[in-house]
């Protein structure tokens, strides 16, 4: 019908993730990134904040949002144009 869906699932409902439209995560190895870019695209913001803290590590994420809302942490290295159809948060 139309309708896209991801490919990362709650494995709670069995449900598609439908929060963003990407999670990027910087960190020291790319099994770490892969991990806690799934995970993240999962949880709220503030959930995955949380999360990250908890397990003290230092990383850097990029959220996009569904309604094309760059959401970042301070610092992810992010070189914004103004023509693009995102605005940062």
């Amino acid at each position: 019908g139309g309708v896209k869906y991801s490919h990362i699932l709650s494995g709670t409902t069995g449900i598609p993730a439908t929060r963003y439209k990407s999670v990027t995560v910087l960190t020291r190895t790319g099994i770490e990134s892969d991990l806690l870019s799934t995970v993240l695209f999962l949880l709220t913001i503030e959930e995955g904040k949380q999360l990250l803290d908890d397990l003290g590590k230092n990383v850097e994420v990029l959220y996009v949002t569904k309604d094309n809302k760059l959401i970042k942490t301070e610092g992810f290295p992010i070189t914004y144009e103004k023509n693009l159809p995102y605005s940062i948060e």
